[in-house]
């Protein structure tokens, strides 16, 4: 099994999080339930994954690098879209609600056993001219003492 996994997924980005789920009230108790919308989403997040999954899971601590890069807005600046290749996003989706429900697809399609193997975390979203998903997975190494192992951040 390879120690990491490192691709490119070209798409437009779900911006539908897990954190948008539906709740209705039956016989006094609180039901929760996924909305159509929120179920949309990862589906396309699983058909977008699903070809990169490794063959095993990956085992121990593991580093996690994602960044979303959605397209620019037409109402964005002319300048700035020639200035950058990329630029921040700061409206919603909310980025922790977003990685959140693709760290669960990722979980559905083993590319690990449990989500709590992730030690490192880094991640980011930006409009720019090549939208889509860049997405890293790498077994996170300890440090030594002095400093000669380094982990993937």
């Amino acid at each position: 099994m390879s120690d990491s996994i490192s691709v490119f997924i070209p798409c437009n980005i779900p911006t539908v999080t897990a954190q948008q789920k539906g709740a209705l009230v039956r016989n006094g108790h609180i039901r929760f339930f996924k909305k159509k919308k929120v179920q949309k989403s990862e589906d396309t997040f699983h058909a977008l994954l699903y070809p990169h999954r490794p063959r095993e899971p990956f085992s121990g601590p593991v580093c996690l690098c994602i960044g979303f890069v959605f397209p620019w807005r037409k109402s964005e600046a002319k300048r700035i879209i020639n200035a950058y290749s990329v630029y921040p996003v700061v409206t919603r989706p909310d980025l922790s609600n977003l990685v959140k429900t693709i760290e669960d697809v990722m979980t559905t399609l083993r590319f690990w056993e449990d989500d709590g193997q992730v030690s490192a975390l880094s991640i980011s979203k930006n409009y720019g001219d090549e939208p889509g998903i860049r997405l890293s997975v790498t077994k996170d190494l300890a440090r030594s003492k002095n400093g000669h192992v380094v982990s993937c951040l």
